[in-house]
């Protein structure tokens, strides 16, 4: 098993070989979405039909190093418009045919800005508008069987945090320069929901390190993937300074 509380400059379906099966609690991400942004490391475009399956590959990965009872949280927005990419019908296709776990739902990320796309498609015609997407998407699995464990979720976010859709203010301070973040409060709201205190979570696309800052705002464990050199030494700088945006 690998030393934990650390982040690897790694390829994940790489990394997984070195961690045991059945021995994570939580695996919480956001992968690339193949829509050609520049991560230095790592070419974001694929055929579309190779992304979804490389994707299926490393989650399918992440399902057997899952604890019974352990839960996969993928955040994803669904891209293009000519034509449209729905990445999130298509994982949650794929992974709900897997044996291992069951399919809990999705959550509607929110995002409440103001979109700067002009994208409109047909200005003003009924031809072919185009959605200015304002939101994304949590796809929520669980491994079978049960586990226990200690909670620290209140009884108000309980209510709240199992609610559809989650009203969460994206991160656009760019501090962390790297060009996809998510907000560590979406990951609080994650761990606290679908992780238990002192569990081991892992993160295979770990960027900047969010997931990591958050683990230990929140007494979790964790154990970090990330192919780039320069986003390992962010997320590692991060940590060491205690930054916890």
């Amino acid at each position: 098993m690998l030393e934990i509380n650390k982040i690897y400059c790694s390829d994940c379906i790489e990394l997984m070989k070195q961690i045991d099966d059945n021995s994570i609690g939580c695996v919480i991400t956001s992968p690339p979405y193949n829509v050609g942004i520049d991560y230095g490391d790592y070419k974001d475009s694929l055929e579309f039909e190779n992304y979804i399956l490389w994707l299926v590959k490393t989650f399918e990965l992440c399902i057997e190093k899952l604890q019974e009872g352990g839960h996969l949280i993928i955040q994803v927005a669904n891209t293009g418009r000519q034509p449209y990419r729905p990445i999130s019908h298509s994982l949650g296709y794929h992974l709900s045919k897997n044996n291992k776990v069951e399919f809990r739902g999705e959550i509607i990320w929110n995002k409440n800005n103001e979109t700067a796309k002009t994208a409109w498609g047909s200005w003003l015609s009924a031809n072919k508008p185009s959605i200015r997407d304002r939101h994304e998407y949590l796809l929520v699995f669980r491994k079978l069987g049960d586990r226990k464990g200690i909670s620290d979720i209140s009884k108000e976010q309980f209510m709240k945090y199992t609610e559809s859709i989650w009203s969460v203010q994206p991160d656009t301070t760019r501090l962390l320069k790297h060009p996809a973040t998510f907000p560590i409060k979406l990951v609080d709201r994650i761990l606290r929901l679908y992780s238990f205190v002192d569990d081991l979570v892992y993160d295979p696309f770990m960027g900047s390190g969010t997931t990591a800052v958050a683990c230990k705002n929140l007494k979790r464990n964790y154990i970090g993937s990330e192919i780039s050199e320069k986003y390992c030494e962010i997320a590692r700088q991060r940590l060491r300074q205690g930054i916890l945006l």
